[in-house]
């Protein structure tokens, strides 16, 4: 039996309640309160209305998830573009997560841009995600409205609401991250088999998608013995052999929420320095842990993990930031790093991802999923025992 994470995941009292109330049509309370909440942004920040064409905010706010749409919310209505390849797909999904009040447009790129043109005719600021549109379209919508009404670049208005996880997003990330535990739990066995690293990659992500991952979160990495060593190392047709370190990096995704895990294993007996590093990142991770309460600044969270393993002449070693957001993408807001003063706020996932990296030998890295509360609670609940 494996030992389980040092973090138990600790929700509100109530959780499990808001989880079952989903069969009873929580999904468009949830909706509804994500335009809620971002109709007041608008209004906070002097804007009439925004157009994201950014998928994953698409997603969030209509349950929309082909690859060609575009949302416009203003304060009074709200209107998704897509073309005739998602005609059905899009009005099916939006109603099914509550959404059918949502006016849909079906057109090709002219006809959409001729609507958001329409759908923008009186007013004054119209906002577009600076990040995720393309010059032209700016451009080319200016163009069709006039210098009567004025194109405000815009910045992260959807993506700090997607920061607060409701009880619809937890289910998911949770399901997602127990795929993962489960498909790692199947597959570790074979590591002893001597596969190679790429093989190894193939059957893990083979495994998430026989238990329901929609895809894998990311390009599995996979490295083993001085490739361990790279911190985003591809996999590669070397073969894995006894003595070696082996980083697994790892994800797999539920109705679009990505899980985020990493482990560190050994195949055979450790060295005694091996085991000294793995300890120390096992500690540093901790440390990172215990920060992750809300009201924490993110610095503080790399803070910690960093000047634990610098009081061990180790934190030359660790070349990456303590951890990140996760949710309907993989790399979210805010990040946990030096020079960050972003405050956690209550209800965010993140991750928790100290490691360390001895060049030319091998490389040791540990990640969990973490809910942000008065106390952190480990997602992601696969053990640490790492001998294989």
């Amino acid at each position: 039996m494996r030992r389980k994470s040092h973090i138990q995941v600790s929700y509100p009292s109530n959780y499990q309640d808001v989880i079952s109330a989903k069969s009873l049509g929580s999904g468009s309370n949830h909706m509804h309160a994500r335009i809620s909440k971002l109709v007041k942004r608008l209004m906070e920040s002097d804007l009439d209305a925004l157009v994201t064409s950014h998928l994953p905010n698409v997603r969030y706010l209509t349950g929309f998830s082909g690859s060609a749409g575009i949302v416009y919310i203003s304060r009074d209505f709200v209107t998704f573009l897509t073309d005739g390849r998602y005609d059905s797909q899009s009005r099916r999904q939006l109603k099914n997560a509550g959404n059918s009040d949502i006016s849909v447009f079906v057109g090709n790129s002219s006809e959409q841009m001729n609507e958001i043109s329409r759908l923008s005719a009186g007013r004054e600021r119209v906002a577009i995600e600076s990040r995720n549109a393309v010059w032209a379209f700016a451009l080319e919508l200016q163009e069709l409205i006039g210098p009567s009404v004025q194109l405000i670049p815009s910045t992260d208005l959807i993506e700090q609401i997607r920061r607060i996880k409701d009880a619809e997003e937890i289910e998911a990330l949770t399901s997602a991250a127990h795929i993962a535990d489960e498909a790692l739990t199947a597959t570790l066995g074979l590591l002893s088999s001597q596969p190679t690293e790429r093989s190894f990659a193939q059957l893990l992500e083979a495994e998430m998608a026989r238990l329901g991952s929609e895809r894998p979160s990311f390009d599995t990495i996979v490295g083993a013995g001085p490739n361990s060593a790279l911190p985003h190392a591809q996999p590669t047709e070397r073969t894995i052999a006894k003595g070696d370190v082996v980083v697994i990096d790892f994800g797999a995704t539920y109705r679009g929420y990505h899980s985020d895990m990493t482990r560190t294993f050994v195949v055979g007996q450790p060295t005694l320095r091996q085991s000294e590093i793995h300890e120390s990142v096992i500690h540093a991770q901790r440390k990172a842990i215990e920060s992750i309460v809300a009201g924490r600044r993110a610095e503080e969270v790399d803070a910690a993990a960093r000047n634990y393993l610098a009081d061990l002449n180790l934190a030359n070693k660790f070349i990456h930031s303590v951890g990140h957001g996760v949710g309907l993408e993989i790399h979210e807001t805010p990040i946990l790093g030096s020079g960050n003063r972003l405050t956690l706020m209550m209800g965010e996932v993140v991750t928790a991802e100290p490691g360390l990296y001895l060049e030319g030998e091998f490389g040791i890295r540990i990640e969990d999923m973490i809910h942000v509360g008065s106390e952190p609670g480990c997602i992601t609940q696969f053990g640490y025992d790492w001998i294989v």
